[in-house]
């Protein structure tokens, strides 16, 4: 489920963060999201609340970037650069 922001950056729980991050054919599972977050890897995301009942949300914006960083593009010489 997405929701609108005051600053218009959207913001998605873990399954909406899953399909904008995979794709609605094959998104990233929450359960995957969960372990990133344990390893401090993955997109920025926002815990609003504590302990086991807090909900996470992701903003659009750190989606992208995240996605971004895992761009990777050919180089001339036909290296993967980033």
């Amino acid at each position: 489920m997405q929701h609108a922001t005051k600053r218009g950056d959207p913001l998605y729980n873990e399954e909406s963060a899953g399909k904008y991050v995979g794709g609605e054919s094959n998104p990233i599972a929450p359960e995957t999201l969960r372990s990133w977050r344990k390893k401090n890897w993955g997109p920025a995301w926002i815990k609003l609340g504590s302990g086991t009942s807090a909900r996470v949300r992701y903003r659009q914006s750190a989606l992208d970037a995240f996605l971004a960083e895992c761009e990777h593009h050919p180089s001339a010489n036909g290296e993967v650069a980033r």
